[in-house]
């Protein structure tokens, strides 16, 4: 069995020289040209079923001005980037970024048009004005279904975690089995815990952040890249949603389900494994 280690991977960042014909770009935060962009290239439209949603986004500007500035907003409205029915949401055609600040936000409101569980995508652009220079000048928002949760109900705090089906790579459980995690909330309807990825085969601890989203009675995992690599190869092992969701109640959060799949990549010489995990809390 190959033996497993953890690495990072420490990015250097390179210094652009410019000729003698050309004007430097300098992005201060007070005389230098403004950078303008969308401070996120990927947000989420959580929407409750038969009711509405609504998204801030945030636009960041890299100077500030004495005076307001507006930036146009538009949607790729086509078929291989927007895929939501135009029925579902608005978008205001700008945003300003208020004097004194280098900071401008928007909102999509969003309505249960027909919206499924599934995520659609929402595609949006941002233009500059004369003299500017972009960053993040598209943004992809995943637009999808939600069911409101139980008065009281949280799915946060202490869970215990038990295996009840299929195992991780080289037969070891994905989180500890009968392990205890601590669930947070970073959003109405995301939830995030760390854990020791697969602890089991005795490879050594690797403490790693886990996503899921509560989506209309089910669980559904979010791809998390551990860090875990084997031997020289480049590429780590990653975890991703199981081919079936796990399941939850909006209103009783004293246990649920997810299923996973480990090693979507199929490194280290083992293909995607299937399993599923109970959480129970304490």
């Amino acid at each position: 069995m190959k033996n497993i280690f953890k690495f990072l991977t420490i990015a250097a960042i390179a210094t652009s020289l410019t000729s003698c014909e050309e004007d430097l770009i300098v992005f201060d935060p007070v005389n230098g040209q403004e950078l303008v962009g969308f401070s996120s290239a990927a947000y989420d439209l959580p929407i409750e079923i038969d009711a509405t949603g609504a998204l801030q986004v945030e636009v960041d500007v890299s100077n500030v001005s004495t005076s307001d500035r507006t930036f146009s907003i538009s949607v790729i409205d086509d078929e291989e980037n927007t895929t939501v029915d135009p029925s579902v949401y608005t978008v205001p055609n700008s945003v300003t970024v208020p004097a004194g600040s280098n900071k401008g936000v928007f909102t999509i409101d969003g309505v249960d048009n027909g919206v499924e569980t599934t995520p659609e995508t929402l595609v949006l652009e941002i233009a500059g004005n004369a003299g500017s220079v972009l960053s993040i000048q598209r943004a992809t928002v995943s637009v999808f279904e939600v069911c409101p949760l139980g008065e009281g109900v949280t799915f946060t705090g202490d869970y215990r975690i038990n295996l009840f089906g299929g195992s991780g790579l080289f037969g070891c459980s994905v989180f500890p089995d009968d392990g205890v995690v601590t669930i947070n909330a970073t959003s109405d309807f995301d939830r995030s815990f760390e854990a020791q990825y697969i602890l089991d085969c005795g490879f050594g601890s690797f403490p790693t952040d886990f996503e899921f989203s509560l989506i209309c009675f089910e669980t559904v995992f979010k791809f998390v890249d551990t860090g875990v690599g084997c031997g020289g190869n480049d590429v780590n092992l990653s975890v991703d949603q199981g081919s079936f969701a796990g399941q939850y109640d909006p209103a009783d959060d004293s246990s649920f389900t997810v299923i996973i799949t480990d090693n979507v990549e199929s490194d280290c010489g083992g293909g995607p494994v299937l399993s599923g995990y109970t959480f129970t809390k304490l």
